[in-house]
C-alpha cells in the first residue's frame, strides 16, 4: 500500500495504518459498491417488470414521469459510482 493511501486511511493521525482503519476505509468501498450494484440490479428488474402484464398500459402511462425520474436517479448513482472510483484510482496512481 502506498504512503498517500495509508496517510488517508489513517484517521487517528498516529503514522501507523490499524487492521481496524483498514476495515473501515474498506468498508465504505463495498458499500458504495454494494449501492451502485442495487442501483442497477433496481433498474433492471424494474424494466422486466413493465414488460409483464402485472402492470396495464393506461397506469404505465399516467406515472411515466416517475418512471422516468426513477431511471435517471439510479442510472446517476451507478455513473456517480463508476467516475468517481476512477477518478480516485488515477488521482492514486498519480499522487
Amino acid at each position: 500500500m502506498s504512503e498517500i493511501i495509508q496517510d488517508k486511511i489513517d484517521m487517528d493521525g498516529d503514522g501507523k495504518t490499524s487492521k481496524t482503519e483498514v476495515n473501515i476505509a474498506n468498508d465504505k468501498f463495498k458499500n458504495r459498491r454494494r449501492m451502485a450494484w442495487l442501483a442497477m440490479i433496481s433498474m433492471i428488474w424494474f424494466t422486466a417488470l413493465l414488460l409483464t402484464n402485472y402492470i396495464s398500459i393506461e397506469r404505465i402511462k399516467a406515472i411515466e414521469s416517475i418512471f422516468s425520474t426513477f431511471y435517471i436517479a439510479m442510472a446517476s448513482v451507478v455513473g456517480a459510482y463508476m467516475g468517481f472510483t476512477a477518478w480516485e484510482r488515477e488521482k492514486n496512481i498519480n499522487a
